[in-house]
Parts: structure tokens; sequence; C-alpha cells
């Protein structure tokens, strides 16, 4: 059996603490992976990770709670 086909999807990242779209349509790579840089205020940030469907895969999101330093 083959390797999973990756999505062509697209990733948004949304902080839910603060009600904010950190960055949308995020490409996958080729490993399906999406990765974003965005400066976030010191304190805990509720991270949401959300697939946006493509025609061979469904939806999907994932949250994390990450501490940001005042650093």
């Amino acid at each position: 059996s083959g390797a999973a086909a990756v999505g062509t999807g697209t990733i948004t990242f949304t902080d839910t603490t603060t009600a904010t779209t950190l960055a949308s349509d995020v490409a996958l790579n080729t490993s399906g992976q999406a990765a974003t840089t965005v400066t976030l205020a010191a304190g805990n940030h509720t991270i949401r990770a959300a697939y946006n469907a493509d025609a061979a895969h469904t939806a999907s999101a994932v949250t994390t709670i990450r501490p940001c330093s005042s650093e």
C-alpha cells in the first residue's frame, strides 16, 4: 500500500482567547504541514488550527493552549 496523499486544502490559525485570526489560507507543504509566525501579547493563548477541506479530505481542527512570555 502507498502513502496517504497530502491534502491540498489550507490552514487557518486563530487565537480563540482574543477571537483573532492570526493567519488564513496557509498552504500545506509536501509533508502536509503548515506554519506561520505571529507576535502575541504575553499570557496564555488558545490557538486553533483549522484545516479547510479540499476535494479529497474533510475539514478538521485542533486547539492547544500556549503560554507566551513577556521577553
